[in-house]
């Protein structure tokens, strides 16, 4: 429960510490006394974001901290995972800079507030006026059936499948898109490469053709100038090696005398034995070298497809060429794999639809089970309420297609009064129906909860009169097992508290600040008395303030 609320510096309140009861908690005050402003406060607690414009003194630091005590299980839960310590109070804080920096504390250890916003829900439910609004809204509606029914742990379970789902249908649709991109240009692609495997190049092929179609080329001068060397070394008369042959005789005769002569005649039977392989080379070469205008022919023709294929594919030579065929069969094996990938994706999709569809048709079961039990509850309720002939009817219709809430369609229609066919909410109910029906359903859900504190806002909006003395006990009846904190105009409503706190504003000076104080048994019956009739109060005011008590 909530047991402490301490605020400074935080819109028109300076500084204030409320305490807070077990039972039933009743806020009022007058239009713009700062009631609205507990609940933004209470806000920060839950972890909502901060604004430097609540900051009552700008130049100063903003502080909210909450104390609770026997939180349940669950937020103790969160405490541990967070590995934060567990003592008997629970304290958060939250501060607010001058400069819009926000701070978050659990237990004075700093934490971040996704932190926060998770452990809230376990130990406070704010219910604020213009969330009757969601009473007639089809998620709304279907929460508050699977709270009622308890589906909370197959839900989430059903939603984790439905994310996974929902990322993996995405993900086929990008997967088909891509395929379509490649179906566009696979035909032509496919043909590129086939007239690339039909041509199959290899590296270096070019400079080899290249090579061979020089020499081919030029074959004839390439014969006659090796037969000219051939002859002139070996065959003419004098042959260049009979003449070398001769000086090496002549040299052999003076090679003893002395060592530059024995060099000289080394030197020279080198080149006669160098002219001698030079000889043998050029006959050789003259004798290989043919003349083959086919051969040219058919790698003119090789070079030609070569040098064309690398103009189509706008490359400037062999290397680029052989790197679009190489992306060519990338994409070709791309596709294989795409389609591959396709299939498994669903696989996959298949997969989760079939626990998706087990999971669905439990929750749709438990709805449909639980649904008639629910209407009678609201009914009886209602009836407490002063609408005896009120209904609340609610279709529950299986759906084609998955959605958050399995697939299932819901819809609430209501009838007020006696013989009133029963139509959506929006359509036949007012402003006081809706805050009856609401505070019914919120009776019917919190009784199953184990949240400890439940905070309305001007719940009872709408009403007035015995409606409201009802509404009164109904919350009452509520804090028999949790705390309640229920801000109302209401004196009715107000007459049921077993703790009355009261909102006025003080003007000093050139300020104004909001101030709270617990009212004794005279001061709840002066402000019930001024709820009923005016500042100062008449004499049958405070009478009838007095018997309003007396009936609670």
């Amino acid at each position: 429960m909530l047991e402490r609320l301490h605020i400074q510096n935080y819109a028109i309140i300076d500084r204030i510490t409320i305490d807070f009861s077990k039972g039933l908690s009743i806020i009022t005050g007058e239009t713009g006394a700062g009631k609205s402003i507990l609940l933004g406060a209470l806000g920060l607690i839950m972890g909502r974001r901060a604004d430097t414009k609540t900051l009552y003194e700008a130049d100063k630091k903003c502080i909210v901290e909450a104390v609770f005590s026997a939180f349940p299980k669950e937020a103790e839960k969160i405490l541990q995972e967070e590995e934060l310590d567990i003592e008997d109070q629970l304290f958060i804080r939250r501060e607010i800079s001058a400069t819009g920096k926000s701070r978050s504390f659990i237990n004075d250890t700093p934490v971040n507030l996704d932190i926060i916003q998770k452990l809230s829900p376990f130990l406070l439910d704010m219910h604020q006026q213009f969330d009757n609004l969601d009473i007639q809204e089809e998620n709304f509606q279907m929460e508050m059936i699977d709270a009622f029914t308890k589906n909370k742990t197959l839900l989430t379970q059903y939603l984790h499948l439905y994310t996974d789902w929902k990322k993996q249908v995405k993900h086929l649709s990008f997967l088909e898109d891509k395929k379509q991109s490649f179906a566009r240009e696979s035909e032509f692609n496919r043909f590129l490469l086939a007239e690339l495997d039909q041509i199959d190049p290899f590296s270096g092929e070019q400079e080899e053709l290249e090579n061979e179609l020089n020499v081919l080329s030029n074959a004839q001068s390439i014969k006659e100038i090796n037969t000219s060397v051939y002859h002139n070394l070996e065959e003419n008369e004098p042959s260049v090696l009979t003449v070398i042959g001769n000086l090496v005789h002549e040299v052999s005769n003076i090679s003893d005398i002395s060592k530059e002569y024995q060099d000289m005649y080394n030197r020279l039977y080198s080149i006669q034995e160098e002219c001698r392989d030079l000889a043998k080379e050029a006959l050789r070469l003259s004798e290989q070298t043919e003349l083959n205008p086919e051969k040219i022919y058919e790698i003119k023709e090789r070079l030609n497809i070569l040098y064309k294929l690398q103009k189509k594919h706008g490359v400037s030579d062999e290397a680029g060429l052989l790197d679009i065929w190489n992306q060519l069969r990338q994409k070709d094996n791309d596709t294989e794999s795409l389609d591959q990938e396709i299939n498994k994706t669903r696989k996959e999709i298949s997969l989760l639809e079939s626990k998706m569809e087990k999971d669905a048709d439990i929750l749709h079961q438990t709805r449909e089970k639980g649904i008639p039990l629910f209407e009678k509850n609201v009914k009886t309720l209602l009836s407490d309420l002063k609408m005896d002939h009120a209904q609340l009817s609610i279709k529950l219709e299986k759906s084609e297609k998955f959605s958050e809430n399995g697939k299932n369609k819901i819809l609430w229609l209501f009838a007020a009064n006696k013989g009133s066919i029963p139509q959506p909410l929006k359509s036949v109910a007012s402003g006081g129906e809706i805050s009856r029906l609401n505070l019914c359903i919120k009776s019917i859900l919190v009784s199953a909860m184990v949240l400890p504190t439940i905070i309305f806002d001007e719940i009872d909006a709408g009403v007035s009169g015995d409606v409201a003395l009802k509404m009164g006990d109904m919350l009452t009846n509520l804090a028999k097992n949790h705390q309640i904190i229920s801000i109302t105009h209401s004196p009715q409503v107000a007459s049921k508290a077993q703790h009355h706190l009261h909102v006025f504003k003080n003007h000093e000076g050139d300020k104004t600040t909001t101030n709270i104080k617990v009212l004794s048994q005279d001061e709840k019956i002066y402000t019930l008395a001024i709820m009923l009739s005016s500042d100062p109060p008449t004499n049958t005011a405070l009478a009838a303030a007095k018997e309003l008590i007396s009936l609670s």
